[in-house]
C-alpha cells in the first residue's frame, strides 16, 4: 500500500480510530474546557450552516465527512432547516454518539463504512459536505 503500514486490512491511523474511539468524547470535552480554538470551529460551522438553512424553501441537508463522535452533528442537529448526517469509517467512534442521540437518530443519520472510495450516498444528496 505505497509505504503505509496495513493492520489487517485498513493503514495503521485508521485502525487507530477503530480500536480507540470510544476514548474520544471525554478528551473532545475536556479539550473544550481550555482551547478556545474549538468553540470557535463550532460557531463558525454554525453560523454558516445556518445562514445557508435561511435561504432554502426545504431542510438543507448536511453531510459532515469523518464525523467521529459528532461533536459537530449535535449542534448541528439541533439548528432549524437543517437535516445534518455523518459518515465515518470506525464504529468506535461513532458510538460515541450514543450519549445524546438515541438509537433510531443514529441508525438514520449516521453511516460507517470503509475509510477510502466512493461514499455510500447518491450523487448531490447533500446541499454542503465539510470534514473538520
Amino acid at each position: 500500500m505505497g509505504g503505509v503500514p496495513v493492520s489487517g486490512s485498513v493503514a495503521d491511523n485508521y485502525q487507530y480510530w477503530r480500536d480507540h474511539g470510544e476514548e474520544w468524547a471525554s478528551e473532545y470535552a475536556k479539550r473544550k474546557t481550555w482551547m478556545v480554538l474549538y468553540h470557535i470551529q463550532e460557531l463558525m460551522l454554525t453560523e454558516y450552516v445556518l445562514r445557508h438553512a435561511k435561504a432554502l424553501q426545504r431542510p438543507l441537508r448536511v453531510l459532515e465527512f469523518g464525523c467521529g463522535v459528532g461533536r459537530h452533528l449535535f449542534n448541528l442537529s439541533r439548528l432549524p432547516n437543517v437535516d445534518v448526517h455523518g459518515y465515518d469509517q470506525s464504529a468506535s467512534m461513532t458510538s460515541g454518539m450514543l450519549a445524546w442521540a438515541d438509537t433510531e437518530w443514529f441508525a438514520s443519520h449516521v453511516q460507517v463504512g470503509a475509510p477510502t472510495g466512493r461514499l455510500p450516498y447518491e450523487d448531490g444528496e447533500f446541499d454542503i459536505v465539510y470534514s473538520a
